[in-house]
């Protein structure tokens, strides 16, 4: 099923009630689904991403945008599009993770590297522990979790 969403991307110093001004803003619109979201802090940097249904009003929606990021001090850009919705039967998940005392760039990039020969695509990346190892935790889809296994 094809549908007209709307990325908006939202970046800048974190601060409580960033997301919740946000998503308040987008409830104005009751027709407004939420169809991705995911949202991270690195050192106090925030970035938000939401992939929402198209607006009824795009231009009422910049406008309502553009006063928040002033207001939050933010920087928010919109990308317009339609994608095709995978069911959830489409889309399988498996989590990799990853343990290790030190985490060094050349065995991500290989770990990404084996993902993506068995045809994963990473869904997304996250630290899942610090201290006294370091854990963090590949979410893929694409691939057979049999292959994954042997690749890795």
């Amino acid at each position: 099923m094809n549908e007209a969403t709307t990325l908006i991307t939202l970046t800048g110093i974190d601060r409580p009630g960033i997301t919740a001004a946000l998503f308040d803003l987008l409830a104005d619109d009751e027709k407004t689904r939420v169809l991705d979201i995911e949202q991270v802090v690195i050192r106090g940097q925030l970035t938000l991403g939401a992939l929402i249904s198209a607006p009824d009003d795009p231009l009422e929606l910049k406008r309502k945008l553009s006063e928040l990021a002033t207001a939050k001090e933010v920087r928010i850009s919109l990308s317009e599009g339609d994608i095709e919705l995978p069911t959830r039967s489409e889309k399988s998940h498996l989590f990799v993770t990853v343990l290790s005392a030190e985490l060094r760039p050349a065995a991500l990039a290989r770990i990404a590297g084996n993902l993506a020969d068995a045809g994963a695509n990473i869904e997304r990346i996250v630290r899942i522990a610090a201290y006294p190892i370091t854990a963090i935790e590949f979410e893929v889809s694409g691939a057979p979790i049999d292959l994954l296994q042997r690749t890795l």
